[in-house]
């Protein structure tokens, strides 16, 4: 009775074993490009949200709790990206500030530029890019691919729609801006 549980369970192992020790070849599998891009904003996004992260002692930003992306592709390859960042609720409910169409812009810019694109004390532009950085960024950071020629990159990041949600405690004060990804300035 136990050699033939003991030769059972041995020739289990050896067919399971022989069956998951296959090789895949990963060279027959193919990504499309739509998946590729999303892939690449995911990890862009993973890696560069601290940037919004406020923890400071001396704030030169709305202060988040925190932020969330969402990229979607309809039929016609147009990307839309929806950003939501949420205000910090415990500051700005006794703090008297509502957020601006610059703060919308602020959002974007430090995500993708790493910078603020706006004066410090006046909130005046800075002019210290254009929509050509913004497209750099773009195209080395997400969209760099064998597949891709310059011109469809430069298309694509055309059609790449971006929305701005800046929710504050009091639901009334949000706002949303939305436009081309390279527009310097959000409606």
């Amino acid at each position: 009775m136990k050699t033939r549980l003991l030769l059972s369970l041995i020739f289990l192992f050896i067919f399971t074993t022989s069956i998951y020790s296959q090789k895949i070849d990963l060279s027959k599998i193919n990504i499309s490009v739509r998946d590729y891009i999303l892939l690449k904003y995911d990890l862009f996004f993973l890696k560069n949200k601290y940037r919004l992260a406020t923890n400071q002692t001396l704030r030169t930003m709305i202060d988040y709790q925190s932020m969330s992306f969402n990229l979607t592709i309809d039929d016609q390859n147009v990307f839309k990206l929806k950003i939501v960042a949420v205000m910090n609720r415990s500051r700005y409910q006794k703090k008297r500030y509502y957020p601006k169409n610059i703060d919308c812009n602020i959002v974007r810019n430090k995500l993708f530029l790493d910078k603020y694109g706006y004066t410090f004390w006046k909130r005046k532009r800075s002019y210290a890019f254009d929509e050509e950085d913004i497209q750099n960024v773009l195209i080395n950071t997400i969209y760099r691919s064998e597949n891709l020629s310059e011109k469809i990159m430069k298309e694509l990041i055309d059609q790449t729609m971006i929305e701005i949600d800046i929710i504050h405690p009091r639901i009334d004060k949000s706002i949303k801006c939305s436009g081309k990804i390279t527009q310097v300035i959000l409606n």
